[in-house]
C-alpha cells in the first residue's frame, strides 16, 4: 500500500508528477503509479488543496479532465527521462505550486547529489522527442532544490525495485520534503 506521509492543508497548491518513462514497464509499477495518483488526488482534494496532475517522461502532459480517473487509467509507459526539464515545465504550468510530489522508479536522471551543474537561472530546453534520455549525473540536485526554495519536493518510490535510498536523500534536500514507498 501507499504510506504517503505528506501533511496536507487547505489552500496548499500541490503538483503531482507521475513517471511514465519506458523503465516503468517493469512488474506492476504502472498499477502502483495509477493507484498512487488516485490516492494522492483524493486525499489532497478532501483536504481542500488545489491539486494538478502531470505525467512525464522526457516531456510533460498536464491532466485536463476532472475527475481525473480516465486520464489516470489511460497512462502507459514509454519514452525516456528528463527530470529537470519535467520539474521546470510543471512549475511553469503551475507557478503557484507550494509542493511537488514526484512519483518514480528511482531514475532521477539527470540529477546527482554531488558535482554537476549548479547554475539554474535559465530553464533547460525541451527535449527533441519523448524518447530522449537526459545525460546522467549532470545536474546538482541540492543546488536545484535550493534554487526553487519556495517549493517543497516530496518523493514516492514506486515498487520494491525502485531506488528509494536516492529519492530519500533528494527529499531531505528538497525544502522539507517527505519520502514514502508505494508497493
Amino acid at each position: 500500500g501507499n504510506i504517503f506521509r505528506m501533511r496536507l492543508r487547505a489552500g496548499q497548491r500541490v503538483a503531482v508528477m507521475g513517471d511514465v518513462s519506458g523503465s516503468m514497464n517493469r512488474g506492476n509499477q504502472m498499477q502502483i503509479l495509477r493507484a498512487s495518483f488516485k490516492e494522492i488526488y483524493e486525499r489532497a482534494a478532501k483536504a481542500g488543496c488545489v491539486v494538478e496532475l502531470f505525467r512525464w517522461n522526457a516531456w510533460v502532459e498536464k491532466c485536463s479532465v476532472t475527475p481525473p480517473w480516465t486520464w489516470i487509467d489511460s497512462l502507459q509507459p514509454h519514452g525516456g527521462n528528463a527530470m529537470r526539464y519535467a520539474i521546470e515545465e510543471v512549475l511553469s504550468q503551475f507557478p503557484s505550486a507550494t509542493d511537488v510530489v514526484i512519483m518514480c522508479d528511482g531514475d532521477t536522471t539527470p540529477f546527482t547529489m554531488k558535482g554537476g551543474n549548479a547554475n539554474f537561472r535559465g530553464r533547460t530546453k525541451r527535449p527533441p522527442h519523448e524518447e530522449f534520455e537526459a545525460p546522467p549525473d549532470t545536474e546538482n540536485w541540492p543546488k536545484f532544490a535550493e534554487h526553487y526554495c519556495s517549493v517543497s519536493f516530496h518523493f514516492v518510490a514506486l515498487g520494491r525495485a525502485s531506488d528509494s535510498a536516492r529519492m530519500q536523500r533528494m527529499a531531505l534536500e528538497g525544502a522539507g520534503g517527505t519520502f514514502c514507498s508505494a508497493t
